[in-house]
């Protein structure tokens, strides 16, 4: 079977034939024009779906296997087609439910193989920046809006991050509901975006805009069009950003980012949609809320707003306002 015609649907045409002392039948992933490579698909006498690698004896060691919900990875010895045994990564999927995630799963590990990649690596790899997104109820795919607000964030994640990393992943509390998006020892921020030609946001509630714990409150306006220009991004490309790049190297802050980001609502089921629509920042600025920045907030109303009254929203309009270019603030007065 050709890699780029493996779906989850498709698992019902892969051989279930055989059994564990005669061995199995199995389809050869093909790459490209290639007649076979060393990975191979099988569903066994327990139609339970499995992804085997062919390695040697020492790489197969190596393999790292997690507990994952529906998952098993394991080192064992197969016997293909009538064939010697040999040793092979075997990846099961044992229950039907995961078998979406499960079709993503190989396609990525044997993408990465493909391309020269060690299949040991690769394996432990890919599965690593999955567990996060294994271990959680099955999300629905963002909205648009939901991807513009998620880009917003990790946007600006992306940037602080490059001053100190551990600090900046610890101080992003949009995904677990905190009151602000990212909170500091003297400073929060609130991150919103815009596809509107101004500064223009919607502000929800009154408590959006209002300081607390004693700290400064700042606000990050991003002005985004959507588009295909060399310089638009996704939410896809700046998560494989962190994972490739930022959090390289550093397995405690990469679990960490992938349990936000996860708790923020992406899922890498759907890698590809978000890969789809692509964002561009035209235009950026932080504002301090202060008392010259407009906003509704309890301190701002004399009269209380009865409990009857929910879901107040208001729109605020910062173009034309004093405010500090993104790439001129000087963000180590705001962490530390």
């Amino acid at each position: 079977m050709k890699l780029e015609d493996l779906k989850f649907q498709t698992w019902s045409q892969i051989p279930k034939e055989g059994n564990p002392i005669e061995g199995y039948k199995g389809s050869f992933i093909k790459i490209g024009d290639s007649a076979r490579t060393d990975m191979l698909l099988f569903r066994d006498e327990a139609d339970q779906k499995h992804f085997v690698v062919e390695v040697s004896e020492t790489q197969s060691r190596n393999i790292n296997t997690p507990e994952i919900n529906g998952f098993k990875v394991s080192a064992k010895m197969f016997r293909f087609d009538a064939t010697f045994l040999k040793y092979y990564i075997d990846l099961e999927c044992g229950r039907e439910e995961y078998l979406k995630e499960f079709t993503e799963i190989v396609k990525e590990i044997a993408g990465r193989i493909a391309e020269g990649n060690d299949a040991v690596r690769s394996i432990n790899e890919v599965i690593e920046n999955w567990k996060a997104f294994l271990g959680a109820i099955s999300k629905p795919l963002l909205t648009p809006n939901e991807q513009l607000g998620l880009f917003a964030e990790l946007e600006l994640l992306s940037r602080i991050c490059e001053i100190n990393p551990s600090l900046s992943l610890r101080s992003w509390r949009g995904p677990v509901s905190e009151k602000h998006d990212f909170v500091f020892s003297d400073w929060t921020l609130e991150v919103k975006a815009t596809q509107k030609h101004g500064h223009i946001h919607v502000i929800n509630g009154l408590e959006q805009l209002q300081t607390y714990k004693g700290k400064k409150l700042a606000f990050v306006s991003l002005i985004i069009n959507e588009g295909q220009s060399g310089s638009s991004k996704s939410i896809q490309d700046l998560v494989n950003l962190f994972v490739t790049k930022t959090f390289k190297g550093r397995p405690a802050l990469l679990e960490e980012f992938l349990s936000l980001v996860t708790s923020a609502g992406y899922s890498r089921l759907y890698s590809q949609e978000y890969n789809r629509l692509k964002f561009e920042v035209v235009a950026s600025k932080l504002f301090s809320v202060d008392d010259h920045f407009p906003k509704l907030t309890p301190n701002e109303i004399s009269i209380p707003v009865s409990s009857r009254v929910s879901e107040i929203k208001y729109t605020i309009d910062l173009t034309g306002m004093n405010g500090i270019e993104i790439e001129d603030v000087q963000w180590g007065n705001y962490l530390y």
